[in-house]
């Protein structure tokens, strides 16, 4: 789950842009270039926020068909959204967020072949950006469903 400046299409569906590794061997960054390699993120939920009435942001349910570096926030930022406090591609500090504003809440393993069941493992939004999530506030019921949901959440 993230958050990102604007409002992203409800509809976006799957981003489906080749990334490649650019930058320094310390700080490494993903950049969509056709010589990149295959990477796909499909967004699944989107909730429309704002602060105070003029600022906009979304709140994205994202599920990784690939795993690239920085994938979700390369991927973010290449359709003109990038993650809060998100500097290297692009984001800007806002609502006090102390750090980027992306959280891996759930992990699925498929089954193994020969029995070996799979393994589910999922956590609450952290309780510093679940603050950060609090202060906003949705602009339809859909939204506000969405971000109740992750606010609520321990």
């Amino acid at each position: 789950v993230f958050l990102s400046h604007g409002h992203l299409a409800p509809d976006l569906g799957l981003i489906e842009a080749p990334l490649l590794r650019v930058g320094p061997a310390g700080a490494p960054r993903s950049a969509v270039s056709s010589f990149g390699q295959h990477a796909s993120t499909e967004v699944c939920k989107v909730a429309h926020l704002e602060a105070g009435g003029a600022e906009a942001f979304s709140l994205a349910e994202v599920r990784l068909h690939t795993g690239r570096l920085h994938q979700i926030r390369a991927h973010a930022a290449h359709v003109g959204h990038p993650l809060l406090c998100d500097a290297a591609y692009g984001g800007m500090a806002a609502l006090g967020c102390p750090r980027v504003f992306l959280h891996s809440w759930r992990l699925r393993l498929a089954p193994l072949v020969g029995g070996c069941p799979g393994l589910e493992v999922s956590l609450p939004l952290p309780e510093d950006l679940r603050g950060v999530a609090a202060r906003l506030e949705a602009v339809d019921p859909r939204s506000d469903e969405l971000l109740r949901r992750w606010v609520s959440r321990s």
